[in-house]
């Protein structure tokens, strides 16, 4: 279940863009110079109570709230393999303050501007979440979240401030962004005359969700190939509960953009006939073999025309967005005391 709700998410356009995370992209401004004096903890009674780290318009932003986001990036890091930002803690915890900050300008500009998405908007959301998930009531959905660690009143925030952010990205920013033609025929020149080769992966896969047990039935089945005892399809059919199943696990032609990053990096490092170690992420766990390699043949420019366009669409609105938040940063009051 929490594979495919964690699919389902993914599928709303450019939801994650709207979502502000600096892993999506780096802020080019500076950050304003920060005062050196940090303000003392109050205490109440001989106890120590919860510490200001920012004030966002006299808006105080608390630490308890900021370890909270901490450990949830960490988290998603750690699944998703990309722990390079961990390895800096003091300049992790400033980039997830900037984060919270950023958020928080955001969400009030929404509200200034009547962007926030309905009730309606997000109960028919909900709706269509369950029907693809085969979920017959909001109890069985509150029971799949609790598994999936999360509670029904964070997942309906959750995706109210999604589907606001989508009506701000829609109405504010989808305007400002153009894609000039000779910006495509740029990107296709330099796509296709690139000196570095790209390569097609025919790859077979075994998913299965994440849990301890699964874990050790997935090392121990990556054994049992790696020694020839077993077929990675006929394994594939019997275990994998992902894509490709009843093919045993195959997945066919793929480019490497095409893949996550924990299992992008997985399959590049294998050679043909390889099968991968356990690769785990936010999704779950992952057995990959590769079956062929070989390398790509663009197709001619009016075919890669409108991904190209789209692409390039893509980073406009992310340029722009990021250009509108540095503005509410500007005109803002902000101090941090980390």
């Amino acid at each position: 279940m929490m594979y495919s709700l964690k699919k389902y998410r993914k599928s709303f356009y450019l939801l994650f863009i709207l979502s502000l995370s600096f892993f999506s992209f780096v802020h080019a401004a500076e950050e304003k110079t920060k005062k050196n004096e940090k303000k003392e903890t109050p205490v109440i009674q001989g106890k120590q109570i919860d510490k200001i780290v920012a004030l966002v318009n006299d808006s105080p932003m608390l630490k308890s709230e900021l370890e909270e986001n901490k450990k949830q990036l960490e988290i998603e890091l750690t699944r998703s393999g990309q722990t390079e930002e961990l390895d800096e803690p003091i300049a992790f915890e400033k980039k997830v303050l900037n984060q919270m900050i950023e958020d928080q300008l955001l969400e009030k500009e929404i509200n200034r501007l009547g962007l926030e998405a309905s009730d309606r908007a997000v109960e028919e959301v909900i709706s269509e979440i369950m029907k693809q998930n085969n979920l017959p009531s909001k109890q069985a959905l509150e029971n799949a979240l609790i598994q999936d660690g999360t509670t029904m009143e964070k997942f309906y925030e959750n995706y109210k401030t999604r589907l606001s952010r989508n009506n701000f990205l829609e109405k504010m920013i989808r305007p400002r962004v153009k894609v000039d033609e000779n910006e495509v025929k740029n990107a296709y020149k330099k796509r296709t005359q690139s000196n570095d080769q790209q390569f097609i992966y025919n790859i077979s896969m075994i998913f299965k969700p994440s849990s301890s047990k699964n874990k050790k039935l997935l090392s121990s089945l990556q054994k049992k190939m790696e020694k020839k005892e077993q077929n990675f399809s006929e394994l594939a059919k019997k275990h994998s509960e992902g894509p490709g199943k009843e093919e045993g696990g195959l997945l066919g032609d793929l480019r490497i953009e095409n893949l996550e990053n924990s299992l992008a990096q997985g399959v590049s490092q294998l050679e043909k006939g390889q099968i991968s170690q356990v690769i785990e992420n936010e999704k779950g766990l992952f057995l990959i073999q590769l079956n062929d390699k070989k390398i790509a043949q663009f197709d001619d420019y009016e075919k890669l025309k409108p991904a190209i366009e789209q692409e390039l669409f893509n980073l406009g609105l992310v340029e722009q967005l990021n250009q509108y938040v540095q503005t509410l940063k500007q005109k803002s009051h902000i101090e941090t005391f980390l």
